[in-house]
Parts: C-alpha cells; sequence; structure tokens
C-alpha cells in the first residue's frame, strides 16, 4: 500500500502540488434532482506535456488559490496526499479529508 501523508496549512498545500505541476481546480457536478454543485480539485499536468491536461474533463474549471484555499479552509481540514516524489499525479491520488477526520 503507498504511503500517504496529510497536508493542512495552505504553504504545505502550494508546495506539494507546485511540486507536482498541479493547479487549483474547481469541479461543476449536477446531483440526482439536477441542482449543481462546485467541488474542490487539484489538476495535474502529466508528462512532457505540462499543459493543464487535467481540465479536458469538462466539469472542471482552473481558480485562484486564493479562492481554491478559502473554500478549502470552510469545507476541509486537510488533504491526504501520495508521500512521493512520483511525477504523475491523478485527481483520485488527492483525497480530501473533513475537519472532523483529522488526527
Amino acid at each position: 500500500m503507498p504511503r500517504t501523508m496529510i497536508l493542512s496549512s495552505h504553504s504545505q498545500i502550494r508546495t506539494w502540488v507546485g511540486h507536482r505541476h498541479g493547479h487549483p481546480a474547481v469541479a461543476s457536478l449536477r446531483d440526482r434532482t439536477g441542482k449543481v454543485r462546485h467541488d474542490l480539485r487539484l489538476a495535474f499536468s502529466t508528462g512532457s506535456n505540462r499543459a493543464f491536461s487535467a481540465l479536458d474533463d469538462a466539469s472542471m474549471s482552473p481558480c485562484s488559490w486564493t479562492a481554491w484555499l478559502a473554500e478549502f479552509d470552510r469545507r476541509w481540514g486537510a488533504i491526504e496526499v501520495p508521500d512521493s516524489d512520483q511525477d504523475e499525479i491523478k485527481p483520485y491520488d488527492v483525497h480530501f479529508l473533513e475537519k472532523a477526520t483529522r488526527h
């Protein structure tokens, strides 16, 4: 099982994401009733193409770190991420942790 680490401070998150060529993003998703909700995401560039390739998903849009971190503080307590220097991070490698689940 891969090792993970928990990041909660803004500087830790920005540094970890930046070192992996990531960017803050938001996804617009519809629930069963058709109501739209917006979820935080982190999008990562892949391979030698450092474009915003993870945004090929039409539901995702880039956003500023200021807006992303404000929403993160409002809704979440930390993120759990792979504890490695792997070059290719997938959005599903990042798990948002509720404030009550932090240790």
